[in-house]
C-alpha cells in the first residue's frame, strides 16, 4: 500500500477523538486518538493516552510521548475497512484497527488502572 491510498482512508476527521488498538507479538494496546500526522511515508498516530490490556476487563496505563505509534505506509501488508474501522496488517508490529469516534466498541477509561480520569 502506498502512502496515498493511507491517508486517503485517514483523510477524514472520523477517526480523531475515535481509538486505535495494536496487537503486537501477543499484547494489545488501545488508546484514544488525538491526531494524525503523515510526513513523507511515515504516519504517526499522537494519542492522548496508551493502556496495555491485562486482562479482559482491566488495562494498565502505558508511557507515550515520544513513543506514540508511527508506521511507514510500505510496511502495510494489508488494509481493509470494515464497518467504518480499518484494519491493517504491518510488518514488525502486527495487527491495527482504527475506530472511528462514532463506534460503539470504546475502551472504558474507568478500567485503565492509573489513568487519571480527567486524562480521558
Amino acid at each position: 500500500m502506498n502512502r496515498f491510498d493511507l491517508q486517503a482512508l485517514l483523510k477524514n476527521d472520523d477517526f480523531i477523538g475515535g481509538e486505535l488498538e495494536i496487537l503486537e507479538n501477543g499484547y494489545t494496546f488501545r488508546g484514544p486518538i488525538k491526531e494524525i500526522r503523515f510526513s513523507g511515508n511515515m504516519v504517526a498516530f499522537k494519542l492522548f493516552w496508551l493502556a496495555a490490556k491485562r486482562n479482559e476487563t482491566n488495562w494498565l496505563l502505558q508511557e507515550v510521548g515520544e513513543n506514540d505509534p508511527i508506521i511507514a505506509a510500505d510496511m502495510v501488508r494489508n488494509c481493509r475497512q470494515e464497518n467504518k474501522r480499518i484494519y491493517l496488517t504491518v510488518d514488525y508490529i502486527g495487527e491495527m484497527c482504527l475506530y472511528p469516534r462514532d463506534d460503539e466498541n470504546r475502551l472504558n477509561p474507568a478500567f485503565v488502572e492509573g489513568l487519571n480520569l480527567a486524562q480521558s
